[in-house]
Protein backbone atom coordinates (compact mmCIF):
# COMPACT_ATOMS: atom_id res chain seq x y z
CA UNK A 1 0.00 0.00 0.00
CA UNK A 2 1.04 3.47 -0.78
CA UNK A 3 2.45 5.30 2.31
CA UNK A 4 0.64 8.50 1.34
CA UNK A 5 -2.69 6.71 1.36
CA UNK A 6 -1.89 5.27 4.76
CA UNK A 7 -1.00 8.71 6.11
CA UNK A 8 -4.16 10.18 4.57
CA UNK A 9 -6.28 7.48 6.21
CA UNK A 10 -4.66 8.13 9.62
CA UNK A 11 -5.21 11.90 9.26
CA UNK A 12 -8.85 11.37 8.15
CA UNK A 13 -9.36 8.95 11.08
CA UNK A 14 -7.87 11.47 13.53
CA UNK A 15 -10.05 14.24 12.14
CA UNK A 16 -13.11 11.97 12.39
CA UNK A 17 -12.26 11.01 15.98
CA UNK A 18 -11.73 14.66 16.91
CA UNK A 19 -15.07 15.60 15.29
CA UNK A 20 -16.93 12.79 17.10
CA UNK A 21 -15.30 13.78 20.42
CA UNK A 22 -16.25 17.39 19.76
CA UNK A 23 -19.89 16.45 19.06
CA UNK A 24 -20.07 14.31 22.20
CA UNK A 25 -18.62 17.15 24.29
CA UNK A 26 -20.97 19.63 22.62
CA UNK A 27 -23.92 17.38 23.53
CA UNK A 28 -22.75 17.30 27.16
CA UNK A 29 -22.33 21.06 27.17
CA UNK A 30 -25.83 21.53 25.70
CA UNK A 31 -27.24 19.18 28.36
CA UNK A 32 -25.47 21.15 31.11
CA UNK A 33 -26.73 24.45 29.69
CA UNK A 34 -30.28 23.05 29.51
CA UNK A 35 -30.08 21.83 33.11
CA UNK A 36 -28.73 25.21 34.23
CA UNK A 37 -31.48 27.08 32.39
CA UNK A 38 -34.14 24.84 33.97
CA UNK A 39 -32.67 25.38 37.45
CA UNK A 40 -32.45 29.12 36.85
CA UNK A 41 -36.10 29.29 35.75
CA UNK A 42 -37.16 27.29 38.82
CA UNK A 43 -35.13 29.54 41.12
CA UNK A 44 -36.63 32.63 39.49
CA UNK A 45 -40.16 31.23 39.89
CA UNK A 46 -39.49 30.30 43.53
CA UNK A 47 -38.07 33.77 44.23
CA UNK A 48 -41.11 35.41 42.63
CA UNK A 49 -43.49 33.29 44.73
CA UNK A 50 -41.52 34.01 47.92
CA UNK A 51 -41.41 37.74 47.15
CA UNK A 52 -45.18 37.77 46.65
CA UNK A 53 -45.66 35.90 49.96
CA UNK A 54 -43.39 38.33 51.81
CA UNK A 55 -45.18 41.32 50.23
CA UNK A 56 -48.45 39.87 51.51
CA UNK A 57 -47.00 39.45 55.01
CA UNK A 58 -45.59 42.97 54.96
CA UNK A 59 -48.93 44.37 53.78
CA UNK A 60 -50.77 42.51 56.55
CA UNK A 61 -48.24 43.74 59.12
CA UNK A 62 -48.58 47.33 57.88
CA UNK A 63 -52.37 47.08 58.10
CA UNK A 64 -52.13 45.62 61.61
CA UNK A 65 -49.73 48.42 62.65
CA UNK A 66 -52.10 51.04 61.22
CA UNK A 67 -55.07 49.46 63.04
CA UNK A 68 -53.12 49.27 66.31
CA UNK A 69 -51.97 52.88 65.97
CA UNK A 70 -55.51 54.07 65.25
CA UNK A 71 -56.79 52.05 68.22
CA UNK A 72 -54.08 53.55 70.43
CA UNK A 73 -54.88 57.09 69.28
CA UNK A 74 -58.60 56.52 69.89
CA UNK A 75 -57.88 55.17 73.38
CA UNK A 76 -55.56 58.07 74.22
CA UNK A 77 -58.21 60.54 73.00
CA UNK A 78 -60.93 58.80 75.07
CA UNK A 79 -58.75 58.61 78.19
CA UNK A 80 -56.76 61.84 78.35
CA UNK A 81 -54.06 62.21 80.95
CA UNK A 82 -55.02 65.14 83.12
CA UNK A 83 -52.82 67.14 85.40
CA UNK A 84 -50.45 64.93 87.36
CA UNK A 85 -48.95 67.05 90.09
CA UNK A 86 -45.69 66.14 91.77
CA UNK A 87 -44.77 68.16 94.85
CA UNK A 88 -41.50 70.01 94.92
CA UNK A 89 -39.52 69.60 98.09
CA UNK A 90 -39.64 72.93 99.93
CA UNK A 91 -36.32 74.66 100.46
CA UNK A 92 -36.79 74.57 104.26
CA UNK A 93 -36.82 70.76 104.21
CA UNK A 94 -33.98 70.22 101.74
CA UNK A 95 -31.63 67.45 102.68
CA UNK A 96 -34.02 65.80 105.11
CA UNK A 97 -35.47 63.30 102.65
CA UNK A 98 -38.74 61.46 103.22
CA UNK A 99 -40.17 60.95 106.70
CA UNK A 100 -39.30 57.55 108.14
CA UNK A 101 -41.95 54.85 108.22
CA UNK A 102 -43.04 53.41 111.58
CA UNK A 103 -41.68 50.01 112.58
CA UNK A 104 -43.75 47.11 111.31
CA UNK A 105 -45.67 45.09 113.88
CA UNK A 106 -44.43 41.56 114.33
CA UNK A 107 -46.26 38.40 115.21
CA UNK A 108 -49.97 37.56 115.06
CA UNK A 109 -50.88 40.21 117.66
CA UNK A 110 -49.84 43.01 115.30
CA UNK A 111 -52.09 41.80 112.50
CA UNK A 112 -55.32 43.20 113.90
CA UNK A 113 -54.05 46.37 115.57
CA UNK A 114 -55.70 48.74 113.07
CA UNK A 115 -54.57 50.75 110.07
CA UNK A 116 -50.91 51.63 109.55
CA UNK A 117 -49.94 55.21 110.16
CA UNK A 118 -49.46 57.33 107.07
CA UNK A 119 -46.79 60.06 107.15
CA UNK A 120 -48.18 63.59 107.11
CA UNK A 121 -47.95 65.59 103.90
CA UNK A 122 -45.73 68.62 104.23
CA UNK A 123 -47.56 71.93 103.97
CA UNK A 124 -47.53 73.77 100.67
CA UNK A 125 -49.70 74.96 97.81
CA UNK A 126 -50.42 73.71 94.31
CA UNK A 127 -48.07 76.40 93.02
CA UNK A 128 -45.21 74.43 94.53
CA UNK A 129 -46.10 71.36 92.43
CA UNK A 130 -44.92 70.35 88.97
CA UNK A 131 -47.40 69.09 86.36
CA UNK A 132 -45.90 65.98 84.75
CA UNK A 133 -49.11 65.07 82.86
CA UNK A 134 -47.73 65.96 79.39
CA UNK A 135 -44.55 63.99 80.05
CA UNK A 136 -46.61 61.04 81.26
CA UNK A 137 -48.75 61.18 78.11
CA UNK A 138 -45.62 61.25 75.94
CA UNK A 139 -44.16 58.34 77.87
CA UNK A 140 -47.36 56.29 77.52
CA UNK A 141 -47.62 57.09 73.80
CA UNK A 142 -43.98 56.13 73.19
CA UNK A 143 -44.29 52.90 75.17
CA UNK A 144 -47.40 51.91 73.22
CA UNK A 145 -45.73 52.67 69.87
CA UNK A 146 -42.69 50.65 70.95
CA UNK A 147 -44.98 47.72 71.82
CA UNK A 148 -46.62 47.97 68.36
CA UNK A 149 -43.19 47.92 66.65
CA UNK A 150 -41.96 45.06 68.83
CA UNK A 151 -45.02 42.98 67.99
CA UNK A 152 -44.42 43.62 64.28
CA UNK A 153 -40.81 42.45 64.56
CA UNK A 154 -41.92 39.32 66.40
CA UNK A 155 -44.20 38.44 63.49
CA UNK A 156 -41.52 38.82 60.82
CA UNK A 157 -40.21 35.52 59.42
CA UNK A 158 -36.66 34.62 60.31
CA UNK A 159 -34.32 34.19 57.37
CA UNK A 160 -32.80 30.71 57.15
Amino acid sequence: MNPYVLIAMVVIGAIGAAWITHEIDQGRINQILLTDATALNKAHTDATVEAARLRGLASAADKEKLDATQSLNAYMAAHPVGAVLVCKQPASHSGQGLPSAPAAATGPAGAGTGPASVPEVLGGSAREAIDVGPEQRTLLQSAAELAIRYRRFQQQPVAP
